[in-house]
């Protein structure tokens, strides 16, 4: 019986994730996955700075997860990819790619020379007969060059490279008007669908490392050892029982707090609802900072939503010889991205 297998992965700035998804018929099950630190300085802002050192990484993380799949889709999180609506007249696929081509040097907020230097790509989210919405992404096709190189020379096939974000509605999800929030490394995603139909996408500034940063001060410690409370202790722990300087923190966390609720109250306006409640029926919160203890009530209270920790196992299959990892959210890009491949 033919079976067909798809990677996941997702390339991190402090960790390195993937999930293997195989298909056998209509059925779908994760049958490898693993984690290992990405090498220091190797991705910063996205950028990978040394390929050669990323295939080393790489091929570290096959060998490391018992992966035997090739075809690969790679997700990435930076905030160095243009995400945007832009509304054109209604044209037909041929026209719109080079009417796109055109007013490239509009549409994004970067220089360049020549549109080859330019890797972008587009859905059409509506189009009532004279009118088209899309939504455009684009970035510097030098930002993705190293990834390709760092796969192909790892025996890998890219399949597809794409925003983590627009993955994880992919995974069997109970609600279909969610917010997904990822405190990543150094940046925390914000992504809304409603009903599967795209609504918001927007990066704010405030990672866990920032969160970090705050602890060590609060409690008066090195980095690994403010990393040790951010996996042990609880929020209202932190912000209250350090002999430092706890300012920092709670500056931090309310920064954060106020980033989802300007973006969700951009959104209730959008959709002309009196209340958020109106439009959402869920946030999840999606990544490895997830797991911080006590988050999912504090923004509950403050964004008066209902927040959970996504587990994006609960609703799929898993090989027996597999046991799901204590930290189960910092596999939720690599997992949507697998599922994106079994979808080709």
């Amino acid at each position: 019986m033919r079976r067909r297998k798809w990677l996941g992965l997702d390339m991190g700035s402090t960790y390195m994730k993937c999930v293997e998804v195989t298909a056998k018929r209509r059925s779908l099950t994760v049958t490898a996955l693993g984690k290992i630190p990405t090498p220091p300085r190797l991705i910063q802002r996205g950028v990978i700075s040394d390929p050669a050192l990323a295939e080393e990484a790489i091929r570290e993380l096959l060998t490391h997860s018992g992966v035997s799949a090739k075809h690969t889709i790679l997700g990435l999180s930076t905030s160095d990819i243009l995400v945007r609506r832009h509304y054109m007249p209604a044209l037909n696929k041929r026209e719109l790619r080079q009417a796109l081509e055109f007013e490239l040097p509009d549409l994004v907020s970067f220089s360049f020379e020549s549109p080859k230097e330019v890797s972008y790509s587009f859905e059409v989210l509506h189009e009532d007969g004279s009118e088209m919405e899309l939504l455009f992404v684009a970035c510097k096709r030098s930002l993705i060059d190293p990834y390709l190189q760092s796969l192909r020379s790892s025996d890998l096939e890219p399949t597809v490279i794409d925003l983590q974000a627009f993955n994880w509605p992919r995974l069997p999800l109970e609600k279909q008007r969610v917010c997904f929030v990822d405190l990543g490394a150094h940046h925390t995603t914000v992504y809304v669908e409603l009903e599967g139909v795209y609504k918001v996408y927007r990066v704010l500034p405030i990672g866990g490392y920032h969160f970090t940063q705050g602890i060590a001060a609060a409690f008066e410690c090195d980095e690994a050892q403010a990393v040790r409370l951010q996996m042990t202790r609880d929020l209202d722990f932190l912000l209250t029982d350090g002999t430092g300087e706890k300012s920092t923190l709670r500056s931090i966390l309310q920064q954060f707090i106020a980033g989802i609720l300007q973006t969700l109250d951009f959104l209730r306006a959008e959709e002309r609802a009196v209340h958020i409640r109106d439009v959402l029926d869920v946030v999840y919160l999606v990544g490895g900072a997830s797991h911080l203890n006590g988050l999912a009530p504090v923004l509950a209270q403050d964004i008066e939503l209902t927040v959970e920790v996504l587990n994006p196992f609960a609703n799929v299959v898993v090989s027996e010889n597999i046991s799901i990892p204590e930290d189960f959210g910092s596999y939720t890009s690599a997992l949507a991205l697998a599922l994106r491949g079994a979808e080709l």
